[in-house]
């Protein structure tokens, strides 16, 4: 089911600057018994992100009606809800003052494999895509998704769940759809979040409660040396929730202990 603008229908404009461009914004929502999780941390996101790349034209309350309204008629109690933000169509060319969005929302059902590999574990290998540098874009989750594309099918063509990219400098950024985290100890580490890769919701959150499960938490950059002595890995984003690493590039890991305090803790957030 997909609502454009507050209808159903699956009709949107082929000068759509989001098809044209990627010239929009998007979420990913997780819903699970019938209810989405963390909306107001999604719309704090794309409020921010609009701002940033002059996106308007679009109300968050309208939104939060829609995707009940979505919810509800698919029937789905553990799904998942996609929010595109696009600038709507323009005259041909860049440079668009539209002050009109075009809202796009979207549902489809939880797939089981997410909570089977709650518990089994990952596995996660190093991409050779490398991240260039952009720092006015880093953090957003904008609609140019190539990188992403490329570093999934990787992925998918060697048989693992997951790649990790590196910057052109060779600092560990994030997974194609995932924020990673490394544990020392009673130390946790992430990647910094500056000139790259996006911020994520449950990234955030794991980084709130982090000292709750005992935990020390630093975000840092960090080279493929950094890594050598890591205990545990762990991946997240917000339809996941929190996947303990089982293999790095065939490094075994068996420690899921801090995984499974954090799974804990979160678990009123995850689908």
């Amino acid at each position: 089911m997909i609502l454009v603008n507050g209808v159903e229908t699956d009709y949107i404009k082929a000068d759509d600057r989001g098809l044209l461009y990627g010239d929009g914004l998007f979420e990913t929502v997780a819903v699970r018994d019938s209810k989405p999780r963390l909306l107001e941390m999604h719309f704090q996101r794309l409020r921010d992100s609009a701002a940033k790349l002059s996106i308007q034209g679009f109300d968050t309350d309208a939104i939060a009606k829609d995707i009940d309204l979505i919810i509800s008629k698919s029937g789905y109690h553990d799904a998942v809800v996609r929010l595109t933000i696009t600038r709507n169509s323009s005259e041909r060319g860049y440079a668009s003052l539209s002050v009109e969005a075009n809202v796009v929302i979207s549902i489809s059902p939880l797939p089981e494999y997410i909570s089977e590999k709650r518990q089994t574990g990952i596995e996660v290998i190093f991409s050779e895509v490398l991240l260039n540098k952009d720092s006015y874009l880093a953090g957003i989750k904008h609609l140019n998704r190539l990188t992403q594309v490329l570093v999934a099918n990787e992925a998918a063509s060697k048989g693992v769940d997951e790649a990790l990219v590196f910057s052109e400098d060779g600092i560990v950024i994030e997974g194609s759809k995932s924020n990673v985290f490394f544990v020392y100890g009673d130390q946790i580490k992430t990647p910094y979040i500056k000139d790259y890769g996006v911020a994520g919701i449950m990234r955030q959150r794991v980084i709130d409660v982090a000292q709750d499960a005992g935990y020390r938490l630093e975000e840092a950059n960090l080279t493929l040396d950094h890594l050598l002595d890591v205990d545990a890995v762990f991946v997240t984003n917000c339809v996941i929730g929190i996947w303990p690493v089982a293999s790095l590039n065939e490094r075994v890991f068996n420690n899921f202990d801090c995984a499974r305090k954090l799974q804990q803790i979160l678990i009123e957030d995850m689908a």
